[in-house]
């Protein structure tokens, strides 16, 4: 058998060494099984070219089918190959095999290969990791024996090595949401737990988040695993791994500080939304007098109160500048995203439109606060410019523009500690009202189409006018539900039968329906008041990041004022500091002591 691993052909593409499946298959399956004793016979056994092409080649699957042992990796990724690892060392990794990982080490093997798709070992254990929870499991702890196993610089290199997308291993293992190799890779000591001090029974544990905080060219705020953070799916927010991880550090640390920071941001920035929606309302309340332009008149009541002209302009100004420049900030933070991850695919994924299905993102807002934007925009300017206005459009804006106002005061309102929780529930059950809103349309429009058709047929009096078209019969069907329709009043030929329509209705929508939806909203309820605090958590941050990238990059000076208040920054560095007891959790040798 060693020979033939030995003597297997290989094929030369380009500069790499393709090992095809068939001739080396005696090979994989060694690797795969973490059967170090027979890896080491072959090593042993081959010249030290035929050695290189066994530990640096890169293995070909393609018209091979994979044994039973790699059942769980064959499922094909996003490009339509097999998901499993090519290089051999990032395939005995992703197979959980330390004892075959430290004899390929004692063979030098070069660790630092990367995949045709750019991805290193370290990336490629973090996205073996990200198909199922017992893979997590096994990758963290590969993960854990790897920090043993290399270097420190050979450590430090695979972790700040980017791939094919610009993301290193934490910001990918944030990003697919591994949040227990996440963690465990932020405490790698040396890269990210930069130093330790002990005093006594107390332990500081310093880590180093300059790339990510820093607004110095270079810097990678762009892919922060914050931002990461705040786009998980629900069932990963809900875990364990996510609450254990916010819950310590650096993680909870350094999303205090972010909020911190934003403070006053955030007060500045809802004191211009208050008064906004004050001059909104003053200017959508007010009428000029079509003959004297001098004064602006509000009614309240019987009571009329005379303003002067200038008074309504400054509010419509007010209102039209203000609403420029929340657009401008809008385009600016969409190209500033654009520019650092460039393909529309992740823009859509992971940013202002996100498709995703996240318990918590700001998309809702963005998109309220757009419309709202807009069509206070076009009332504005129908004003200040009468020859703009178009007939009806401007009522149509006023009232779409009154509709989406309270959503975008919500994304503000949720950062209060005493009805934040509310704002958060009611957007939830909104969001169910609107999946139930299909269903209901389905069952609803069957039987307004039926009323329609058999009430003005059986009627007496001839066309019923609450049914006497479809989209009347709509309508009265919706006001059957609140038993607003007595059908005893109509003369009909067979009245029994439309009675035993009625009670079928009655059952269906009424009883069945509405029940259900109350069901539905009482689940959401729950939910949420099951995971509140880490929902809370990442809707403030939320809110704290949307500021930070609007308003940090214009005020960088006052930003790094507020970072060294609420950072620990040295020697030009930035680290977030957790303050533990040596006793809580194990301090690691390999880190830097004071």
């Amino acid at each position: 058998m060693l020979r033939t691993v030995c003597q297997s052909r290989c094929v030369m593409d380009g500069f790499e060494v393709v090992m095809p499946l068939g001739g080396f298959l005696a090979w994989f399956e060694a690797l795969c099984a973490d059967d170090a004793r027979n890896v080491a016979e072959i090593l042993a056994a081959a010249t030290i070219e035929e050695r290189h092409i066994l530990l640096n080649g890169q293995f070909d699957y393609s018209g091979t089918e994979i044994g039973n042992c790699n059942e769980r990796f064959t499922r094909s990724d996003v490009d339509g190959e097999v998901a499993l690892p090519r290089r051999p060392f990032a395939l005995v990794a992703s197979c959980g095999g330390h004892a075959t990982l430290k004899t390929m080490r004692n063979y030098f093997v070069d660790v630092c290969l990367v995949e045709p798709s750019g991805n290193n070992v370290l990336h490629e254990i973090v996205r073996i990791a990200s198909m199922s929870k017992n893979c997590e499991v096994v990758m963290a702890d590969t993960y854990a024996f790897l920090m043993r196993l290399l270097t420190s610089s050979t450590l430090e290199k695979l972790l700040l090595a980017e791939n094919t997308a610009g993301l290193r291993p934490l910001e990918l293992a944030a990003k697919m949401s591994t949040l227990r190799l996440y963690n465990g890779i932020v405490q790698t000591p040396g890269i990210y737990l930069t130093k330790v001090e002990t005093h006594g029974p107390l332990a500081h544990k310093w880590y180093d988040v300059t790339e990510y905080e820093s607004f110095l060219a270079g810097n990678r705020r762009h892919n922060s695993p914050i931002e990461f953070l705040l786009a998980l799916e629900q069932a990963a927010l809900y875990s364990d791994e996510c609450q254990i991880l916010l819950s310590r550090a650096p993680t909870r640390q350094w999303i205090d500080a972010k909020m911190l920071i934003s403070r006053p941001f955030l007060f500045v920035w809802f004191v211009i939304r208050i008064t906004y929606i004050g001059a909104f309302l003053l200017f959508e309340n007010s009428e000029f007098s079509v003959n004297d332009r001098d004064t602006k008149s509000i009614n309240c009541g019987e009571a009329v109160f005379d303003l002067p002209y200038w008074a309504g302009l400054a509010t419509t100004v007010y209102v039209f500048t203000l609403s420029i420049l929340i657009l401008l900030l809008d385009i600016y933070e969409a190209a500033h995203f654009l520019l650092h991850n460039g393909r529309w695919r992740r823009w859509r994924t992971e940013g202002i439109i996100s498709g995703r299905k996240a318990a918590l993102h700001h998309n809702f807002y963005r998109v309220g606060q757009l419309l709202f934007v807009a069509m206070t925009m076009f009332r504005s300017t129908a004003w200040l410019f009468p020859a703009t206005k178009i007939p009806l459009m401007s009522e149509l804006s006023q009232i779409g523009a009154c509709l989406v106002l309270p959503w975008t005061l919500f994304y503000f309102v949720q950062l209060l500690p005493s009805i934040g929780y509310f704002t958060v529930t009611i957007q939830t059950m909104f969001r169910d009202m609107m999946n139930f809103l299909l269903v209901f349309i389905i069952i609803l429009a069957p039987f307004s189409y039926i009323f329609h058709m058999m009430l003005n047929y059986y009627s007496d009096e001839g066309c019923i006018p609450q049914f006497s078209s479809q989209s009347r019969s709509f309508y009265t069907t919706i006001t059957i539900i609140l038993n607003m329709v007595d059908f005893t009043a109509f003369r009909l030929t067979s009245p029994a039968l439309i009675y035993a329509l009625h009670i079928i209705f009655v059952f269906t929508a009424t009883f069945l329906l509405v029940n259900f939806l109350v069901a539905l909203m009482s689940n959401s309820v729950n939910e949420i008041s099951e995971h509140r605090d880490v929902i809370m958590l990442m809707q403030r941050l939320s809110v704290a990041m949307v500021m930070e990238n609007r308003v940090g990059r214009f005020l960088k000076s006052y930003y790094s004022h507020r970072q060294h208040e609420n950072f620990v920054c040295r020697d030009g560095r930035i680290y977030v500091v957790d303050h533990c007891t040596r006793y809580d959790r194990p301090v690691d040798t390999n880190v830097e002591h004071v």
